[in-house]
């Protein structure tokens, strides 16, 4: 029976950071299953195994890449057998050869030499890989196993991804309270903006001629420019976006969390640039801070 000490519970958001292991018992045999995983961008999943497990690999790998998902991963399965013939054996006719051979060489030369079989064992291809059939009882215990690894190595990403999750719901509701921040600001600037231009147009209409409806329409036009309605509305919907994904239930889900977070980024940035004002920059500054926080943390996700 597969031993691990885990609570499994689904969670809403994982860590690509983890470690899980099992062990179980085959016949006289215990086999052990450790997986390993750290950040990487794309799935690169590598295996430690016995030499008999060889043929397995491709389906453990499957295995493997269906529940670790990202990550660099590393995959070890050791075996421990009281047995010598359970991952290697020793080539018994070819041992018998050698040592009759240098047996004989070393009788007449008049030479004992105690360590004659241990030097025999190193030599190469004596003692070799066992190449015995893995049993499909024995295969299924393995993939047993590894599951149970798996299961306690969701178990700690999901504990893992609980910080991060709270971290980030964090981060976006204060780049989304800094919305509102910008309201007040936003008002005081267009009147001063608006101010400002009737006073130059003022001063230079004691000597050009202006046309009172062509000025109306240009300051209409700096006004719209400068309004920064539009890019509030989207950057509001992308932080509820965000916070939506987040709470959803698919296991993968920080590439759609990183796209989402370069649109924040992009209204965020057109804010800045329309800004014309130092208060209401200094909030854009709070929300990159906040946004950069997040991007940090979306390297180690799912």
């Amino acid at each position: 029976m597969v031993k691990y000490i885990v609570p499994i519970f689904a969670a809403m958001i994982l860590s690509m950071t983890g470690y899980g292991e099992a062990s179980t018992f085959f016949e006289d045999k215990e086999i052990k299953v450790e997986v390993k995983t750290i950040n990487s961008k794309a799935g690169d999943i590598r295996f430690r195994i016995p030499h008999r497990y060889s043929a397995l690999e491709i389906k453990l790998r499957r295995i493997v890449q269906e529940t670790a998902h990202r990550g660099k991963i590393e995959v070890t399965i050791s075996t421990q057998s009281d047995k010598m013939d359970d991952e290697y054996e020793i080539n018994l006719p070819l041992f018998n050869a050698y040592y009759k051979s240098l047996s004989s060489a070393l009788n007449k030369m008049n030479v004992v030499d105690g360590s004659l079989a241990a030097g025999i064992l190193k030599i190469y291809n004596v003692v070799r890989p066992n190449n015995s059939t893995v049993s499909l009882e024995e295969t299924q215990v393995v993939i047993s196993c590894l599951h149970a690894a798996l299961d306690a190595l969701k178990t700690f990403r999901s504990e893992e991804g609980q910080a991060l999750l709270a971290d980030f719901k964090l981060r976006s509701s204060l780049i989304a309270s800094k919305i509102d921040e910008i309201s007040p600001f936003e008002t005081q600037r267009l009147e001063e903006l608006k101010t400002r231009l009737i006073k130059n147009f003022e001063s230079i209409g004691r000597e050009v001629d202006i046309h009172k409806n062509r000025f109306e329409q240009e300051l209409t036009y700096y006004l719209e420019k400068f309004d920064l309605t539009e890019e509030k509305v989207r950057l509001k919907q992308h932080c509820d976006f965000f916070l939506q994904t987040l709470q959803n239930k698919d296991e993968v889900k920080g590439k759609s969390l990183a796209f989402i977070s370069q649109e924040m980024g992009r209204e965020i940035n057109t804010i800045g640039s329309k800004a014309n004002n130092h208060r209401i920059q200094h909030i854009v500054v709070g929300m990159k801070e906040e946004l950069e926080k997040i991007k940090e943390q979306l390297a180690n996700v799912v």
